[in-house]
């Protein structure tokens, strides 16, 4: 399943043109693809079963990937359970 899904939406901009004021209206869509940085994750993991480099090759998978989240947060290496947020 490809996970993708299209958001519509409009790219406007005002400008000064000659003696009058231009309006600038463009129909913009934007197509994402729907993968989870968990998800990525286990495909590295799946990929390279046991590999001393995991944490390298994740971070190569999603360094420069956009990523929608609703907090900003570092990725977690070490989690005890005992928070549900660790830096």
């Amino acid at each position: 399943m490809c996970r993708l899904e299209v958001w519509p939406g409009f790219v406007t901009s005002i400008l000064q043109f000659e003696n009058s004021t231009m309006l600038i209206a463009d129909v913009s869509h934007k197509v994402l693809h729907f993968q989870t940085v968990l998800d990525a994750m286990y495909d590295v993991y799946n990929a390279c079963r046991g590999a001393p480099d995991f944490k390298e090759r994740v971070a190569k998978q999603i360094t420069g990937q956009i990523v929608l989240t609703r907090y900003v947060h570092c990725l977690c290496w070490v989690w005890n359970g005992s928070s549900s947020r660790q830096h």
